[in-house]
């Protein structure tokens, strides 16, 4: 919402004094705005909930709050705004209170600040169930896993994501468990994620290594090398052009018939590809074993589905 104030012109010059004429060819007038925050005061509204006798039960009964009215002290839209400052800004419980407090005209006590984090977890409860069932049922999910501490104790935060949507979640294990908990028992999609065993159990085929592993680890191919750096060198190339195809497939600029054919040729020029030499256990440790099986298997898969492969992170 904007106000236009119409400012007149002048009688007189500003430069000579002289009397400005009003003529019909005078050109538009200048616009100059000028953005303000609004004076910011709490909305309190007051409600007085009268009491009645009742004879029968010998005991005074109050009435109830209105339909939509909150039991606590603190609006939907307040409540939301400071889960807004932790969640999404990061901000801590102290720096919510001061900005509350000295930008909204609001008293807030730090315990107040946790209480309306769990009134809008427990709200959000039923929209994030039904996001974890979406998830489990799409074609390809994203997922990992990072240390997080809750209380000075070890746990781990947890985080499956699609193209739409990302739900996380903060436990105390870093088991499979909690993979199968979030994509399902019975998930059938294309998994995208590090080789952490949490995710050993989705068969290989329906495993995508993450791209930004895959490159790394091509990396130091290159860095042993001898023979292992032709291999790494060949890898990094074929990822490369890999990418360069994709994002024209996915700007529309190649067609996605094109993207496929050309990705499997490059998986072909892979398989062909002799593997690193290795003269100790060592040294095969060395080499992941997927990337070894999927430059000599020619049934595993070296390259993202056109459906869901994505750039190195």
């Amino acid at each position: 919402m904007s106000d236009v104030v119409e400012v007149p012109a002048p009688e007189r010059c500003t430069s000579c004094t002289g009397p400005l004429l009003r003529l019909e060819e005078a050109p538009p007038a200048r616009v100059h705005q000028v953005v303000e925050l609004p004076r910011i005061v709490p909305e309190v509204k007051q409600y007085e909930l009268h009491a009645g006798w009742c004879a029968g039960c010998n005991a005074w009964r109050c009435a109830s709050l209105p339909a939509g009215v909150p039991e606590g002290s603190f609006g939907p839209r307040l409540t939301g705004f400071i889960a807004l400052c932790t969640r999404r800004l990061h901000l801590s419980k102290r720096l919510v209170q001061e900005l509350v407090e000295d930008v909204l005209g609001v008293e807030l006590g730090l315990g107040s600040v946790s209480n309306l984090e769990q009134t809008v977890s427990q709200a959000l409860a039923g929209a994030v169930h039904e996001v974890r069932a979406y998830i489990q049922t799409q074609p390809a999910v994203h997922q990992d896993e990072t240390g997080w501490w809750q209380k000075h104790a070890r746990a781990w935060l947890w985080v499956a994501s699609t193209a739409a949507v990302a739900v996380f979640l903060i436990v105390k294990s870093r088991g499979k468990a909690v993979a199968q908990s979030m994509l399902g028992k019975d998930f059938r999609g294309t998994l995208i994620s590090d080789r952490w065993c949490g995710y050993d159990w989705v068969p290989v085929l329906n495993r995508q290594v993450c791209w930004a592993h895959l490159v790394r680890e091509f990396e130091g191919f290159v860095e042993r090398g001898g023979e292992a750096k032709r291999l790494g060198e060949l890898l990094l190339a074929e990822v490369f052009v890999l990418f360069e195809w994709w994002h024209l497939a996915r700007d529309g600029l190649l067609k996605r018939a094109t993207f496929q054919r050309r990705r499997r040729s490059g998986r072909l020029s892979i398989q062909r590809a002799p593997s690193p030499p290795t003269t100790s256990p060592r040294e095969t440790c060395a080499m992941p074993s997927s990337v070894a099986r999927r430059a000599s298997a020619p049934r595993a898969r070296t390259a993202a589905s056109s459906s869901h492969a994505s750039s190195p992170r």
